[in-house]
């Protein structure tokens, strides 16, 4: 087991120092949070941003978990929405296509572990009907993920 840390608590410092100032402070794990100020996931330089990343933590031995839970860079106007429990199939697929984009960066940066949760739900339905969405959604993103040679 390993000290870990989770970088949404240094939110406004910026993320080499946050690194250094935790490697310091002896954690050796960092829930590494995706999101604006860190690595911006579809941003154009964000596989190199993550890879320049990647090499800090690394060379502070820190391990990195990517954390999927950025708030308000999916939707600015609505908290870690859309989720994989989501009404509209769109916006599964937007919440699906980020955690795939967010596992590729993840190996830019030298993981091998991705955070997620289903999220919840806006729409009303019986408990079965929302294992059985999340559970397709997770066999969808698995099959992606195998077929893009990020698992």
């Amino acid at each position: 087991m390993l000290p870990g840390y989770n970088t949404n608590g240094f939110a406004h410092h910026k993320i080499e120092d946050a690194l250094q100032i935790l490697a310091e402070l002896g954690y050796r794990s960092i829930a590494f949070t995706l999101d604006y100020n860190t690595v911006e996931p579809f941003a154009a330089n964000a596989i190199a941003r993550a890879r320049e990343l990647g090499k800090i933590a690394q060379d502070l031995g820190l391990n990195l978990v990517i954390e999927t839970g950025a708030r308000f860079l999916l939707d600015p106007r609505r908290k870690h929405q859309p989720t994989l429990l989501s009404k509209q199939a769109s916006d599964r697929k937007k919440r699906a296509d980020f955690l795939l984009r967010c596992a590729e960066l993840g190996l830019a940066m030298g993981s091998n572990t991705l955070s997620f949760w289903s999220g919840k739900p806006d729409f009303e339905a019986a408990e079965d009907g929302y294992w059985e969405l999340i559970i397709e959604q997770c066999v969808l993103i698995i099959r992606q993920m195998e077929n893009s040679g990020t698992s």
